[in-house]
Order: C-alpha cells, then sequence, then structure tokens
C-alpha cells in the first residue's frame, strides 16, 4: 500500500505525507501498549456458553509508519499514527458427524463483530 491509496480516504494524509511513498502497518497483541492507549479497554479472553455461543474479546495496538525518502534513502521508516482497538465478536458453535465418514466436523456460524474504543495518535 502507498500514500496514494490510503490519500483516497484521507486526502490530508497525501497532503502531508507526500505522494507515491510505502506504508507499512505494523499490528501486535501487546498488552501493555493498549492499556497505555486505552485505559479502560477490556481483557482479552474467551468465554464458551452452554448453548455453544463464543464470545471474544481482543485488543490490538499498532504503529503506521510511511517510507521516510525512498530515493535518497529507501527502506527508512518514520512513524506516523499509533492507534489502538478493541474487537469483539461472536459465533455460535456446533458439531456434526458425517454419516459416511463418521468424522465429527466443527462449524462456526458468525453471529456479530465489532471494533470499539478506537484510539489513532499522530
Amino acid at each position: 500500500m502507498t500514500t496514494d491509496s490510503l490519500g483516497l480516504a484521507y486526502p490530508d494524509f497525501l497532503d502531508t505525507y507526500g505522494k507515491g511513498k510505502r506504508i507499512e502497518v505494523f499490528l501486535t497483541f501487546d498488552h501493555l501498549k493498549l492499556e497505555e492507549m486505552l485505559p479502560d479497554a477490556k481483557k482479552s479472553g474467551m468465554i464458551i456458553e452452554k448453548n455453544g455461543t463464543i464470545k471474544v474479546n481482543f485488543g490490538l495496538s499498532g504503529v503506521l509508519n510511511v517510507e521516510n525518502n525512498p530515493i535518497e534513502q529507501p527502506n527508512v521508516w518514520e512513524p506516523v499514527w499509533d492507534f489502538a482497538f478493541m474487537v469483539s465478536a461472536k459465533a455460535k458453535v456446533s458439531f456434526k458427524r458425517d454419516k459416511k465418514t463418521g468424522v465429527k466436523k466443527i462449524r462456526a456460524e458468525y453471529r456479530s463483530a465489532e471494533i470499539d474504543q478506537i484510539l489513532i495518535k499522530d
């Protein structure tokens, strides 16, 4: 991805960082960084209810880097944004045995997903 791609959705980004520069996104599950950026964030974890519904909560934090000067100094990156967000998802899990082979299969049916508590720092 380049600054041109991100500039389509966020024109100010293109004005600030210039055209044609490569973008690198680094994601991590690092809880220390997540707690620093989102102190009220829920803890990561998974709950399995009696009816087979699975609820998953996890946080991601990361950095968006832009190539500083691709012609004079290729592969030198400038950190532009620090960001963090929480993800919550639900799925219904069921097991079914194949009548022909006898193999037990797991089926996960998506129920919902949401991203909340988003923070982006310049």
